[in-house]
């Protein structure tokens, strides 16, 4: 697959596409789940983040979703009250965590594991 057939498939110019695949910009999340579907790799492959590292941040982007988007799929109706969870300045409850889990395509385990991370706090 060449550089341009990716950047077909992501709905990018091949010279967008280019700075991604040269490290010189990161892509958004859903230009990072299309060049992952699109290339047929996870999109944990395609970034320099180790697995004992991912944070909240991580997993929504590997999932492809903006705040907005996993805000709505929580039940949330503005975008803050999930970017406060992520951020680590409001508490992740346990039922908001099953949801994330869900929603993020991951399992509970990663889920906590990513909130500690991102707050520094043991469950």
């Amino acid at each position: 697959m060449t550089q341009a057939d990716v950047a077909e498939r992501i709905g990018v110019a091949r010279t967008n596409y280019v700075v991604y695949e040269t490290g010189r910009q990161s892509p958004n999340a859903a230009h990072l789940a299309a060049i992952a579907s699109a290339v047929g790799v996870d999109p944990r492959a395609l970034t320099t983040t180790t697995a004992d590292q991912v944070t909240l941040r991580d997993l929504r982007e590997y999932a492809g979703l903006t705040h907005q988007q996993l805000a709505a799929k929580l039940g949330y109706s503005a975008a803050r009250s999930y970017r406060d969870i992520e951020l680590g300045h409001k508490e992740l409850a346990p039922a908001v965590a099953r949801l994330l889990a869900r929603a993020l395509r991951t399992n509970l385990a990663e889920v906590w594991a990513a909130w500690e991370r991102t707050t520094g706090e043991q469950r």
